[in-house]
């Protein structure tokens, strides 16, 4: 699965116009879009800028922001909120990182309704995967000790979420890999 990019030389604010975000494309720096033998093309919800405590004496270590990947932000108008997100033109944060102003680990935040126009707009949909394995103990010992799985599940165009089933894959040594 596709990885976001990580922004190193850019200040939370000036994402993604400033000129380091545009010396190379998001997918140089993190992931490939195209899924071999399919028109399907997937990216990723988000991206990362590094705020280093380098450059801000403020900091203890350096912060991960999570910032909505750039497809987001051409498919309307977003600006920095100036502490741990994005707002629309009238001023309502649509996307967060609360990681910035909160602690705790990073996660981007969106607002439902915004998100899905967006989407609508870019004629995407989203979706997650789970994608696991287990190592199973006291079974035979000539086996490969392991079990495989896999789920998914989307945001609907209204706004709900459907889970698929989880699959499970019982002969890792068969299972691993691409399908084919």
């Amino acid at each position: 699965m596709p990885g976001g990019a990580k922004w190193l030389h850019v200040f939370v604010g000036e994402y993604p116009w400033a000129s380091a975000c545009n010396v190379k494309t998001d997918d140089w720096l993190g992931f490939g879009a195209r899924v071999d033998g399919s028109a399907l093309k997937f990216m990723p919800v988000y991206n990362e800028v590094v705020c280093e405590w380098e450059y801000d004496a403020t900091l203890p270590s350096s912060i991960y922001f999570h910032v909505p990947a750039r497809a987001f932000l051409e498919a309307g108008s977003l600006w920095g909120n100036g502490l741990d997100g994005f707002s629309a033109p009238d001023g309502k944060t649509v996307f967060r990182d609360p990681s910035a102003s909160e602690g705790g680990p990073g996660a981007l935040l969106a607002d439902i309704d915004d998100l899905l126009l967006r989407l609508k707009k870019l004629g995407c949909r989203l979706v997650w995967t789970l994608l696991g394995e287990k190592y199973v103990l006291g079974e035979k010992a000539d086996d490969t000790p392991r079990v495989t799985y896999s789920q998914t599940a989307y945001l609907t165009e209204d706004g709900t979420i459907v889970v698929r089933d989880r699959v499970f894959f019982d002969d890792y040594d068969k299972d691993q890999g691409l399908a084919t």
